[in-house]
């Protein structure tokens, strides 16, 4: 099935790059769901700035990889590390920053 004109090659690209997103949300520490109803369009543009990176293989060996307990972590080579670090210092429950 396509969509938009993209082949399933994309989109599962597409679907696969969201997931890494969502996973390294996680591993910073940050409800995606509370940045996405908080703020729509840093998350558009952290998303765009996801789907276009070329290093998605290096960001899955980072994920795969186990963390310090209670340390939230993003690699210096993510393109959204200032995105994470700006949204970790304001960590969002229910579309709200937390206080």
């Amino acid at each position: 099935m396509s969509d938009f004109c993209l082949g399933s090659r994309a989109m599962t690209c597409i679907a696969r790059r969201s997931y890494l997103m969502r996973r390294m949300c996680a591993r910073a520490g940050i409800a995606a769901e509370g940045v996405q109803s908080a703020e729509p369009g840093l998350w558009y543009e952290a998303r765009l700035r996801c789907l276009g990176c070329a290093l998605s293989e290096r960001c899955n060996r980072f994920l795969a990889s186990p963390n310090a307990t209670g340390r939230y972590d993003v690699p210096d080579f993510c393109v959204n590390r200032t995105f994470f670090a700006e949204q970790g210092r304001s960590r969002y429950v229910d579309g709200r920053a937390a206080q």
